[in-house]
């Protein structure tokens, strides 16, 4: 019951998201949308394993969506509504050293 109420308030918060970035065309909110919609298929792939039992099919679809475009997505976001600020010109500094240094 949980995972569906978290599914449809998800969907609804990624709407209004989408709504706001068609009226101010902002693109953090635009990412933040995308992060949205994500949770809300994650939510809904766990509310289906909550009817049904768990598969690998949405396992995977859980996992992808929830763990990695969500985190992804709303760090995007994050990221373009500071990248004018200095704090986002010490993040994108400290992001491409830390690219570097992986490499």
């Amino acid at each position: 019951m949980i995972a569906v109420a978290t599914t449809l308030l998800a969907a609804l918060f990624a709407a209004l998201l989408f709504d706001q970035y068609a009226a101010r065309r902002a693109p953090y909110q635009l990412a933040w949308a995308f992060g949205a919609t994500a949770f809300a298929v994650a939510a809904g792939a766990e509310s289906a394993a909550q009817l049904a039992g768990w598969s690998e099919p949405l396992y995977r679809v859980w996992y992808l969506t929830g763990a990695v475009w969500t985190a992804g997505w709303l760090g995007a976001g994050t990221i373009l509504l500071l990248a004018k600020t200095r704090f986002g010109y010490w993040y994108a500094l400290c992001l491409a050293l830390a690219g570097l240094f992986t490499i």
